[in-house]
């Protein structure tokens, strides 16, 4: 294949693309030498036969039939149907993501590189109308909206480029801009209440490679790419993390969803936490749509309990302190949700009194209604999983049930503590609706010395007041 420098192309592709109408064999020869129409259709032809000849070659590592494919993208003006071939049998001969980087075939392919040349092909193709012209983005979404040939032709493309690129680990901190334009292009053909389970396909890909990208940046690759780049990134972000999506989604695209929704979501919340390794800075992680944004997401009963936990994870990593913003309160919306659901389980129970203390102790003090609020649903908990008097009903327990149990109350004996240790204007009230709890609860679990240090630190501060500390007296709780 005879390499040329895009440049000297620019003019035949102009003309050209995608197709020529004549045949090269009319074409004239001048001085014995091939004209540049027949040379480019010659070309072309041994294109075809190069990846046909990769494609059904059989041996198990063919590392140069992946240059002669990857030389094609990197050198060759293709078309859109050579180009197709090419990344189809490309994705064949990349050594899987799993492998990482100790394997030796990955020094070979120098995978920078390798996803260099996918990426410029991607944009190429996907934000101009024409190779090696400017970029058009509005042109080349209301192309893919009216869904014409080339349009079509360019989603295919897209697909196997980003099916590709999602199978090896790389660092491409300059091709996330020309990315998230991409996702816009092959995704305008559908409405974000009408969007099929192809685009989310595209959105998911997308959204793991962003993740990649940032996995490997460092703060000064943030600032190189410029705030154009990091709004597109937040952007992204903030419209594709979907909250209770069946309000406002057809059904047909609700269900494309939902098959994405959990690891979509998990992706979505790994590039939030990357972003705020990577940079923490309040004017550009800490806007108020973004934090509305994680806020939905992280009450939608609709998630996992997975998912649920990864998104209470990020509260202490925002470092709010003590102003306040659409997340104030989440955890206790969350936790009160699942059990009015009878779906809270001890995990998110667990979860939420330790991202909810590691804000307290970050400076996010506990307003007086929240305390209150969380003082009686940390009592309803309590008491739906305190022993019985009757044996026989514990008994009746399987192991899983009373593993659970004894989580729900470990965890509620943690709040109590930390509620009257905080403040001794809320003695009152924990004493109210929880003494006689405390002391059944130290009957039956006894046996386990934290536990039951932790009820009798709360149980001789409750008696510290004389209302409660009568109360206790009567009960035969304390001597």
């Amino acid at each position: 294949m005879i390499r040329r420098v895009n440049s000297t192309w620019n003019n035949v592709v102009r003309s050209i693309y995608p197709e020529f109408a004549t045949h090269p064999s009319l074409e004239p020869i001048q001085e014995g030498e091939e004209t540049w129409r027949a040379t480019f259709f010659r070309d072309k032809e041994n294109a075809h036969v190069t990846i046909r000849d990769q494609r059904e070659h059989t041996e198990a590592v063919p590392l140069h039939e992946a240059f002669n494919v990857l030389s094609i993208f990197q050198t060759y003006p293709a078309t859109l149907n050579i180009l197709v071939e090419a990344i189809n049998t490309l994705y064949g001969r990349t050594p899987p993501w799993s492998l990482g980087d100790d394997d030796p075939r990955w020094k070979l392919l120098r995978s920078d590189t390798h996803a260099k040349i996918l990426y410029s092909a991607l944009s190429r193709h996907t934000l101009q109308p024409i190779p090696y012209t400017a970029h058009d983005l509005p042109s080349q979404i209301r192309e893919h909206i009216a869904a014409t040939p080339r349009a079509t032709k360019v989603l295919v493309l897209g697909d196997w480029i980003l099916n590709t690129l999602v199978t090896f680990n790389h660092c491409c901190p300059s091709a996330i801009l020309n990315l998230l334009d991409s996702l816009r292009v092959l995704t305008a053909g559908s409405a974000p209440c009408k969007k099929e389970k192809q685009d989310w396909r595209y959105i998911q890909r997308t959204a793991s490679l962003l993740s990649m990208n940032l996995r490997g940046m460092e703060s000064e690759d943030l600032i190189k790419l410029g705030k154009q780049s990091l709004d597109a990134i937040l952007n992204s972000v903030q419209t594709h993390l979907i909250a209770q999506g069946c309000r406002w989604m057809r059904k047909r695209a609700y269900a494309a969803w939902k098959e994405v929704q959990e690891p979509f979501t998990t992706t979505l919340y790994d590039i939030i936490t990357d972003l705020l390794q990577i940079q923490y800075r309040h004017d550009t992680l800490h806007l108020t749509g973004m934090l509305q944004a994680i806020a939905d997401s992280i009450e939608d009963s609709t998630q996992s309990d997975a998912i649920t936990v990864q998104g209470l994870n990020i509260l202490s990593c925002l470092n709010l302190g003590s102003q306040g913003s659409p997340l104030d309160g989440v955890i206790l919306k969350v936790l009160q949700s699942k059990w009015n659901g009878n779906s809270l389980t001890p995990t998110i129970w667990k979860q939420g009194y330790l991202q909810r203390r590691a804000l307290h102790v970050a400076g996010g003090d506990y307003g007086p209604d929240e305390t209150a609020r969380f003082i009686l649903l940390t009592s309803e908990v309590m008491h739906a999983h305190c022993p019985h008097n009757s044996p026989s009903h514990v008994c009746h327990l399987t192991r899983l049930q009373r593993t659970a149990r004894d989580s729900f109350l470990r965890t509620g004996s943690h709040w109590i503590r930390d509620f009257a240790i905080i403040d001794m204007s809320n003695l009152s009230r924990i004493g109210l609706l929880c003494t006689e709890l405390l002391l059944r609860i130290l009957t039956h679990m006894r046996d386990e010395p934290i536990f039951a240090g932790h009820c009798l630190h709360t149980l001789c501060l409750l008696s510290s007041t004389a209302e409660t500390g009568g109360r206790i007296r009567d009960l035969r709780g304390l001597t």
